[in-house]
């Protein structure tokens, strides 16, 4: 069962020809797959992402989420799809800084109108899975380091359960150890929720923690490789095609 869909889209900056972005884009995302998105710099990830979230409408094509198709629906019902359907996860992590890590996580069920039983059930299941039980009530998020700010905004991401996680750079400010929490983090998300995740990286071994990987050139998809059964090999494969791509670019 396919919780994304996306169909010739194209995405066009500027008048007359302007600067095509994104180039006849067909993808389907399947309910539990983990994607990693990868590419040299200016090969169309970021805006990818952003029409894939309704951040930013394509210039032609469609985009269908979980049945529905983005193009019929008003700014208002879009608002509904990015709150309850979809969560974000960015590079610089986003956190309100005068809130507390409890109220950054809860944020989102504040927001919706959730009682407060039904709020700290929600926190109770995820801070078992995310492992958050020594930082959740720590008064500020300046107490925490890089890796922790990322653990919470994860958490704030996934709280109300949506169908589809975003992650853009999730380990681009983070040491390597903490990069591989943080992936480690991303698999348990998406096998005790069952979750979709796609992320942009240009980090070959965290794309490595994915199903598969696909590979944007110029705003097109220029190749993709799927893990299978061939984990140990599967870094190696993604190096491989990043060394063709054009290795420096990637600012690996």
């Amino acid at each position: 069962m396919s919780v994304l869909e996306l169909k010739e889209i194209y995405k066009i900056f500027g008048s007359g020809h302007g600067h095509i972005a994104l180039k006849n884009i067909n993808l389907v995302l399947d309910k539990g797959e983990f994607a990693a998105v990868m590419g040299p710099s200016g090969s169309g990830k970021t805006t990818l992402m952003n029409v894939t979230s309704t951040v930013m409408k394509a210039s032609s094509g469609k985009v269908i989420i979980d049945g529905l198709d983005m193009e019929h629906l008003n700014e208002e019902e879009l608002a509904v799809i990015r709150r309850e359907k979809v969560g974000f996860v960015f590079q610089d992590f986003r956190l309100i800084d005068n809130l507390n890590v409890r109220e950054n996580i809860i944020l989102p069920l504040v927001l919706k109108g959730l009682k407060a039983n039904e709020i700290d059930n929600k926190l109770n299941r995820i801070k078992d899975i995310l492992n958050l039980e020594d930082i959740v009530n720590k008064k500020s998020i300046y107490e925490l380091s890089g890796g922790q700010k990322q653990k919470i905004a994860i958490a704030r991401a996934i709280i109300h359960e949506p169908l589809m996680l975003f992650a853009d750079e999730p380990t681009g400010k983070l040491d390597s150890d903490s990069a591989n929490n943080i992936m480690n983090l991303f698999q348990a998300i998406n096998k005790n929720f069952h979750m979709s995740i796609i992320m942009v990286t240009h980090n070959p071994l965290s794309a490595s923690f994915c199903d598969r990987v696909l590979f944007l050139r110029d705003g097109e998809i220029y190749n993709e490789i799927y893990k299978g059964e061939e984990k140990n090999n599967f870094h190696k494969r993604i190096l491989d095609v990043v060394a063709f791509l054009g290795g420096k670019t990637y600012d690996l």
